[in-house]
């Protein structure tokens, strides 16, 4: 179970997100399991899939990027409970890239959706911060070396939506319970933290100016991940009135199945069936395109997830086993069981 914070332990954050509302374009998440957006976490606690504690802030300066490591970490939380994987991508990529200034922080949908259009880069190219970086290095223009790196963008795709308004407690808890069955949410809070008798961070109506992720939820506790604190988790009255709540959805494109195997789509421009193959080219599937939306979803077909390939290579495709998939909404029904599937199947022909 993670460590949860006394308010001696806890540091006060900079307050530097610029909350801006969301616009009328702005997407809102609809609650409830869809196909498109299954409830990927239905028990709604994200605190086990929580894969590191990084401070926005070394002993000479504070990066100003809470709204980015809130982001980051979400997106790797699901990750890490979706896919089972454990991944470190540079949010110093995308808290540049995205526009952070020093001394003024971030809006919150910039850095999301600089995620989504432009990626980001392996920690280990782009350290994000190390004990001996100032902070003029860390808000150096990306070099242009680093940025032929990105290699978030040709495995990952990233989607991010608010959820809908609310109007009490009963009715925010409602929302918020819904919201962390499909993601650890983003939310905005105040720029300075006052207590309770029980050691809760507390709503006082002051400026709105930081950024955090809400991973849990109890009876009167909202347990927050929080990159100004490390090695555990903030504790938030659950009367605390946060704002903007907005979940992120993360699909695989290329499906990792161990360290040997990786699972392609590839469609025949003639005939329009679409092949599921290994990292040998074998064809372990093959969907007609009514299959194929059943088991990946609408969005899969309308977003083309597949590379076209001409027919006469495709007829050349070797054949290997098949296995047998559940024909099962969503993405992560799919995942699972070629996990299972390939327990026998996993190795090289």
């Amino acid at each position: 179970m993670k460590k949860i914070l006394k308010p001696n332990e806890i540091k006060q954050p900079l307050g530097a997100a610029k909350i801006e509302p969301p616009k009328p374009e702005d997407w809102e998440a609809k609650l409830g399991a869809t196909e498109e957006h299954p409830d990927i976490n239905p028990e709604a606690d994200w605190r086990d899939d929580i894969i590191e504690y990084e401070l926005q802030r070394n002993d000479i300066f504070d990066n100003w990027s809470c709204v980015t490591f809130t982001l980051l970490n979400k997106v790797q939380c699901i990750i890490k409970h979706q896919y089972d994987e454990i991944i470190d991508w540079s949010k110093r990529y995308v808290s540049v890239g995205s526009g952070t200034i020093a001394g003024q922080g971030n809006s919150v949908n910039n850095p999301c959706e600089f995620l989504r259009k432009s990626g980001t880069v392996w920690e280990t190219n782009y350290p994000t911060m190390t004990p001996s970086m100032t902070s003029a290095e860390f808000f150096k223009p990306i070099p242009a070396d680093i940025k032929a790196k990105e290699c978030f963008l040709k495995d990952w795709q990233y989607n991010h939506e608010y959820l809908p308004r609310y109007d009490g407690l009963s009715s925010k808890l409602s929302v918020l319970q819904a919201g962390l069955k499909k993601s650890p949410i983003m939310v905005s809070v105040e720029g300075y933290y006052s207590f309770d008798a029980k050691g809760r961070v507390i709503y006082t109506g002051s400026n709105i100016a930081h950024e955090v992720l809400l991973v849990k939820l109890d009876a009167d506790t909202a347990y927050i991940l929080d990159s100004e604190n490390a090695d555990g988790l903030v504790p938030f009255d659950i009367k605390y009135k946060f704002h903007y709540p907005k979940v992120g959805y993360v699909k695989k494109l290329n499906f990792t199945i161990n360290d040997t195997m990786k699972m392609t789509l590839i469609r025949d421009t003639q005939t329009g069936e679409i092949f599921l193959l290994n990292s040998d080219g074998v064809a372990l599937h093959i969907y007609d395109m009514d299959t194929f939306v059943k088991i990946f979803g609408q969005e899969a077909a309308d977003n083309k997830d597949w590379n076209e390939t001409e027919h006469e290579i495709c007829v050349n495709i070797p054949k290997g086993p098949e296995i047998t998939i559940p024909v099962a909404p969503g993405l992560i029904a799919i995942i699972r069981a070629f996990k299972e599937a390939l327990k026998n199947f996993g190795k090289k022909n």
